[in-house]
């Protein structure tokens, strides 16, 4: 499975900023909602409290863009959902639609690293998941989804 290691505020500040983190492998992945609850010892309010006066005016906005689809609550529309609800919905990335037992497996992750269930990190996880950063215990593929060309 997907593993982390703590990062402190000045490095998750430049991740979320550059959108982007160099993984165990030594590649750049792109950095979201899951990397920042895995990697950071504060709840995000928290730590936007803390990285406030280390940022600029511009860096500022963009942290709290990043976090932007967790205040959704403000928008009227509900941010917390059920893990039978979400495994209901239908999910396709990259023309890869989820199993029943994939989208238990993401939910089962989240549930285990102790990320918020949210609509949002359901979400991003399962971007994760088909991009194999989450690794598939179970070694099993969703079904791929066939383009029809249309005559």
């Amino acid at each position: 499975m997907f593993e982390s290691k703590p990062l402190n505020i000045d490095e998750l500040k430049e991740c979320i900023i550059n959108k982007t983190i160099l993984s165990e492998n030594g590649e750049v992945r792109e950095f979201d909602l899951i990397d920042f609850f895995l990697m950071s010892e504060d709840d995000y309010k928290t730590f936007l409290n803390k990285v406030d006066p280390l940022c600029s005016k511009i860096e500022r906005c963009i942290i709290k863009s990043f976090f932007q689809p967790l205040n959704r609550k403000q928008l009227g529309v509900s941010r917390f959902t059920t893990p039978p609800v979400l495994a209901r919905i239908n999910y396709t990335y990259k023309d890869y639609s989820l199993s029943s037992e994939e989208k238990e497996e993401i939910i089962s992750f989240l549930q285990e690293k102790n990320v918020p269930i949210l609509e949002v990190t359901y979400f991003c996880a399962a971007k994760k998941y088909i991009n194999n950063v989450i690794k598939n215990n179970k070694n099993t593929k969703g079904k791929m989804l066939k383009k029809e060309l249309k005559h």
